[in-house]
C-alpha cells in the first residue's frame, strides 16, 4: 500500500499521526511548546492519545536526553498518591521498611507528566502547587529538602474550568497548570484520519502476528469511516488489532471486525465510501468487488461471473491470483484438480483440447442442462486424470440426474466404454445421446 505508506509518512509528528487541519495545528503547537519549558496542559477525551502528546513534545525539547515519567493520578489510591509522587522514608507510614524514590525525584532534567490530574485529590493539590513553584520538596517522613529540575506536562478529560468554579479543583493550580493549553481533537471529528491511522495499525499488528495481511477491504474501511469512536484512537486500535487476529486471507475483510462495528455499519458497508479522498489502488477495488459479489451470491461462482460480466475462467483465474479460492464454490472437485498447466484431457480423447461438458451431451429431457458440476467448471480449463473422469461423470449421473438403473447403464456404456474400445481398434463413436 504505497499510498497509504505515504500519506502516514507525510501526516504524523513523531508517533502521531493525522492530516486533518486540527491535527497539523496540534502539530504546530507541540513544535512551539518544545522549544521552551512551560508548564502544558493535554485536554482530550479518553482514547485521543495525549500520553502521545506529552511525549512527543518531550522528544522535541531540548529535555529529550532526559526522563520521561508518567503517572495516571486516576489509576492510584488516594492514600498512596502522594508517596508515589514525592517518595518516603523508612517508618514514615505502616508498611514503608525501606526507602521510596517519587516520581518528581525520578523525572529531574526531564519530564514529569501527570495524567488525569482532574482527578487528583483536593488535599494534594496544595502540596503539588508548592512543588511546582517552589521546584523542591520533602519525601513523607523526612526532613531534608530536593531541589529538582524537571518540566511538568498535565492531562484530563475533564474541563478544568468547571471544575475549578465548582471547588472540585483548586482554581490557583489550574491557572498554574494551564499556562499553555493544547486540545486533542477527538477522532469523529478527524474521520479523514481513520484511514491513516487503521492502516498504521494494520501493518504493526500483522508484522507482530506475522501475517501477510497488506490492505483493508473497501467494506471493511467504509464501516469504520462510518462509525463515531466514542473510545477514539485507542478503540481504533484494538478493533484492529482483534481483526488481524481473526482474519485469514491477506485483505482484512468486514467480518473480521468486532461485532459492535459491523451491526451498526453492515448496510452500508457495501455502499461507495463517503470520504472522496481515499483513493484505492485498482487491483484492490476489483479484489473487493469480487469478494463483495461472492458474498451477494452465496458464493455461486457462475452467478458471480454473470454479475460481473466476465467469463468463469476469468473469475477462476482472479480467484486465484486474490487467494479467495476458499470462497468460492469449488468442494465438488477440490480433489480432482491438479496445479499442473491449465490443459483438460477429455474423456476418450486424451490429446485433444476441450471442456469437460464436450463427452457429455446429455438429452434435456433426461438431465439437467445446467448441473452443479457445470456451474463449478464449464469453461475452466483444468486437467483430470482418468480416475477423476469417472468421478466426475458418476457425480453428475448418481447425484445430479438421479436417473432409472437401466437409463444409467445404457448412456455409461454408449458415452464411456464403448468409445474406449473403439479408440483401441474400432470405429469412434460420434458421442451423440440416445
Amino acid at each position: 500500500m504505497k499510498l497509504q505508506t505515504e500519506l502516514e509518512t507525510n501526516h504524523s509528528f513523531g508517533e502521531i499521526i493525522g492530516k486533518n487541519k486540527k491535527m497539523r495545528h496540534l502539530f504546530t503547537q507541540i513544535q512551539i511548546v518544545a522549544a521552551g519549558n512551560i508548564t502544558v496542559l493535554i485536554q482530550g477525551e479518553t482514547g485521543t492519545g495525549k500520553e502521545l502528546v506529552a511525549k512527543s513534545i518531550h522528544d522535541h525539547s531540548e529535555r529529550k536526553t532526559g526522563p520521561f515519567v508518567a503517572i495516571n493520578c486516576a489509576a492510584i489510591p488516594a492514600e498512596l498518591i502522594e508517596s508515589e509522587l514525592f517518595g518516603h522514608e523508612p517508618g514514615a507510614f505502616t508498611g514503608a521498611i525501606a526507602q521510596q524514590i517519587g516520581k518528581f525525584e525520578q523525572a529531574n532534567t526531564g519530564t514529569l507528566f501527570l495524567d488525569e490530574i482532574g482527578d487528583m485529590p483536593p488535599a494534594l493539590q496544595a502540596k503539588l502547587l508548592r512543588v511546582l513553584e517552589e521546584r523542591e520538596f520533602q519525601r513523607i517522613g523526612g526532613t531534608k529538602t530536593i531541589a529538582i529540575d524537571i518540566r511538568v506536562l498535565t492531562a484530563t478529560h475533564w474541563d478544568l474550568t468547571d471544575t475549578a468554579k465548582e471547588d472540585a479543583f483548586r482554581e490557583d493550580l489550574y491557572y498554574r497548570l494551564a499556562a499553555f493549553q493544547i486540545v486533542v481533537p477527538p477522532l469523529r471529528e478527524r474521520h479523514e484520519d481513520i484511514p491513516i491511522l487503521a492502516h498504521h495499525f494494520l501493518k504493526r499488528y500483522a508484522a507482530a502476528t506475522e501475517k501477510s495481511i497488506r490492505a483493508i477491504s473497501t467494506d471493511a474501511l467504509q464501516v469504520l469511516m462510518q462509525h463515531d469512536f466514542p473510545g477514539n484512537v485507542r478503540e481504533l486500535k484494538n478493533a484492529i488489532e482483534s481483526a488481524v487476529l481473526s482474519e485469514t486471507t491477506d485483505q482484512l475483510q468486514l467480518q473480521s471486525l468486532p461485532l459492535h462495528l459491523t451491526q451498526k455499519g453492515s448496510q452500508a458497508a457495501t455502499s461507495s465510501p463517503t470520504d472522496i479522498t481515499v483513493i484505492l489502488p485498482l487491483d484492490e477495488v476489483e479484489q473487493n468487488a469480487i469478494v463483495h459479489a461472492l458474498k451477494v451470491m452465496d458464493n455461486n461462482v457462475p452467478d458471480v461471473a454473470r454479475a460481473l460480466g466476465i467469463g468463469r475462467s476469468t473469475l477462476y483465474r482472479k480467484l486465484k491470483e486474490y487467494n479467495l479460492l476458499q470462497h468460492a464454490e469449488t468442494r465438488v472437485i477440490k480433489d480432482l484438480v491438479t496445479d499442473t498447466p491449465p490443459k483438460l484431457v477429455s474423456f476418450w480423447d486424451a490429446p485433444r483440447k476441450t471442456t469437460l461438458s464436450d463427452p457429455i451431451t446429455p438429452h434435456p429431457a433426461r438431465i439437467p442442462r445446467t448441473t452443479l458440476m457445470d456451474k463449478v467448471i464449464t469453461g475452466i480449463n483444468i486437467t483430470v486424470s482418468p480416475i477423476g473422469t469417472v468421478l466426475a461423470y458418476a457425480y453428475i449421473l448418481f447425484v445430479e440426474c438421479k436417473p432409472n438403473p437401466l437409463m444409467l447403464l445404457m448412456n455409461f456404456v454408449v458415452h464411456f466404454l464403448y468409445p474406449l474400445n473403439a479408440t483401441q481398434g474400432g470405429s469412434r463413436c460420434s458421442g451423440r445421446s440416445f
